[in-house]
């Protein structure tokens, strides 16, 4: 996978790269965020700052997962405004980060902040999601 993974970064740059298939990126409403992640393990990486993660996303709104080698807990909720909202950790403690969450294909989603704009790549580009936590977090 790690071989496939610069391949996928760069159509996810090209992809952004061009206003024609940006037209064709869809914004996901609340009811389909929590559909999408509710109770589901998703992959994904972080395409400025190359590290991937796979985490699972519980019905209580709890996130377990292993990112950059570390196991991680966290929280999610989804916004009315759209928006998916998690609680990320820092030196200060936890910070909330809210996200809109775009598709490109049946399997492709991103997480972009309300404040990039159409122009900046995503935050985080989603590859796949598994039902329930077959990792076992």
């Amino acid at each position: 996978m790690r071989q496939a993974l610069p391949g996928i970064l760069l159509a996810g740059m090209l992809l952004l790269a061009s206003p024609l298939v940006q037209a064709e990126l869809r914004q996901l409403q609340s009811g389909e965020i929590t559909s999408l992640f509710d109770n589901k393990t998703a992959e994904a990486y972080h395409s400025r700052q190359g590290f991937s993660f796979i985490a699972y996303y519980t019905e209580e709104g709890k996130i377990t997962g292993l990112h950059k080698g570390r196991f991680f807990t966290s929280q999610w909720t989804v916004h009315d405004k759209d928006q998916i909202c998690i609680l990320f950790p820092d030196q200060r403690g936890l910070r909330k980060n809210c996200f809109f969450v775009l598709q490109n294909d049946k399997q492709t989603f991103f997480y972009t902040s309300p404040e990039s704009g159409p122009d900046i790549l995503p935050a985080y580009t989603f590859t796949g999601f598994a039902r329930g936590n077959p990792n076992r977090f």
